[in-house]
């Protein structure tokens, strides 16, 4: 599987790269943006600056089938005025070699893909390659989310939650009024953070160990207030590989069928949590050699992709002028991946208590158009896509709304989410106007917030206003 998925996207760059002259189909964007803090002093100072450019090329190879190569590019800069001295100032301290160059581009092939029609007569399509997969049915977000990693480098990604093309070989099969649709992931494409929102993931999960290990020094005979100023340093030991060869590697299966207007699914996934989790750590004292207690910690943490399977039904349809969709899955996580004194540290926070016991998650939800062209969607999400275990799960309202108007050049809209468990909410208003050639201004916000234990709350500080134009060709 390894070599045959390696030849495959080796075979898709170079007939990409050999039909260039075939004058094949180019389409893009190219665009600036400029993320001003909403939170804390000096928020133009901060500002981050970014040349955006996405390029598309995909080509027909006769009647058999097509290909297509997907490059997106970020160049971006502390602030624009970093960004002038960085281009027009020869002793500007923001880049003095090529290599700060390259860390400021943030570079990825998007999508490299060959789509093959009825091979060898067969009632079946292929498609090989790097190419972007979803079982879901929700708006956005889907319970059935194992082949659907983040790429998130801002809030606004997260809002949005943007995903990653994923390596593999996708057939679709057409017997009769049915549709059979399967993936086989050679190898996990994992989630991918901007530093920012790695920052607060890795903040969230170090201040809970540090509370488990400082709850551990009490057997020690040591106060409340001893044990607070006692150092902690929480370290991340390198990473355990995937052992494909004992789990396999992924598999997504869907079938569809129409029963009374409905599209009806039957869903199985198996795969890897594209997020390491915490399986164990260990916390490890240095005693002081005079008084006999600890001077000092230091905790190991285990972390590993995790292994599951899910089940699921997805459904969609209408009901008079409303669209409908719901999906209810069944998750197995990996059976002994987790340290069994996991899910019993009531020094852990709930989220963090990790287990293998099986949930159900699921999501329903409906929009709707008005007669003077007003969009309304909600949803009711029960396990958002970064809750992977049963103490991580929580319920949701998601909400989104826009409205076009002047000859519908101008957009207006407005995305809100809502957690019932634990009232964190996001707010994200955007309004947008076509100028002519596909030149657009747009503006929108991203506030997050909610009670202080709240999951969102602790991307507060990451609330930020955006300002962009973007040109399409």
């Amino acid at each position: 599987m390894k070599r045959f998925t390696r030849f495959s996207l080796a075979f898709v760059l170079i007939l990409a790269l050999s039909t260039l002259t075939w004058a094949a189909q180019t389409t893009g964007e190219v665009g600036s943006e400029l993320r001003i803090p909403a939170k804390g002093d000096d928020n133009f100072d901060n500002a981050v600056g970014s040349i955006v450019l996405n390029i598309d090329l995909q080509e027909e190879f006769g009647e058999n089938g097509s290909w297509k190569l997907g490059i997106d590019t970020r160049f971006y800069d502390n602030t624009f005025d970093n960004l002038s001295a960085y281009l027009f100032d020869l002793n500007s301290a923001t880049a003095n070699t090529t290599n700060e160059i390259d860390s400021q581009l943030d570079f990825k092939l998007d999508e490299a893909y060959a789509t093959f029609l009825s091979p060898f007569e067969l009632n079946i399509d292929a498609i090989v390659g790097r190419q972007y997969i979803t079982y879901g049915v929700g708006d956005g977000i889907s319970t059935l989310n194992l082949c659907t990693p983040n790429h998130a480098l801002f809030v606004d990604d997260l809002v949005k939650n943007k995903g990653r093309a994923v390596d593999g070989m996708r057939i679709k099969w057409y017997p009769g009024d049915y549709q059979v649709d399967l993936f086989l992931q050679a190898r996990m494409t994992p989630t991918y953070l901007g530093s920012n929102l790695e920052n607060v993931y890795r903040t969230m999960a170090n201040e809970a160990i540090t509370n488990s290990a400082q709850q551990e020094l009490k057997a020690y005979g040591l106060s409340d207030q001893m044990i607070a100023g006692i150092p902690v340093n929480v370290l991340t030991t390198d990473p355990e590989p995937i052992d494909y060869g004992q789990d396999g590697p992924g598999l997504m299966l869907k079938t569809v069928g129409n029963f009374y207007n409905f599209d009806l699914g039957l869903n199985y996934q198996r795969g890897y949590v594209p997020t390491r989790l915490i399986a164990d750590y260990a916390v490890v004292p240095e005693i002081d050699d005079g008084t006999g207690k600890p001077k000092q910690v230091t905790v190991y943490l285990n972390e590993k992709y995790l292994f599951m399977q899910k089940i699921g039904l997805t459904a969609t349809g209408t009901v008079g002028e409303a669209s409908v969709w719901s999906e209810l899955t069944y998750t197995l996580p990996k059976e002994g991946f987790f340290a069994s004194d996991l899910a019993d540290n009531s020094a852990l926070p709930e989220a963090y208590r990790f287990s293998d016991e099986k949930y159900f998650t699921g999501l329903f939800g409906a929009d709707y158009f008005f007669k003077k062209g007003t969009y309304v969607n909600a949803q009711f999400v029960y396990g958002f896509p970064w809750e992977y275990t049963k103490s991580m799960l929580n319920s949701y309202l998601t909400f989104d709304a826009y409205r076009f108007f002047l000859n519908d050049r101008l957009k207006a809209e407005a995305k809100w989410a809502y957690c019932l468990s634990d009232q964190g909410w996001l707010l994200s208003p955007e309004i947008s106007y076509q100028l002519q050639d596909g030149l657009c201004l747009w503006g929108k916000a991203n506030f997050l917030g909610g009670d202080d234990d709240s999951f969102l709350n602790n991307f507060e500080d990451l609330s930020q206003v955006v300002l962009g134009v973007t040109k399409t060709f």
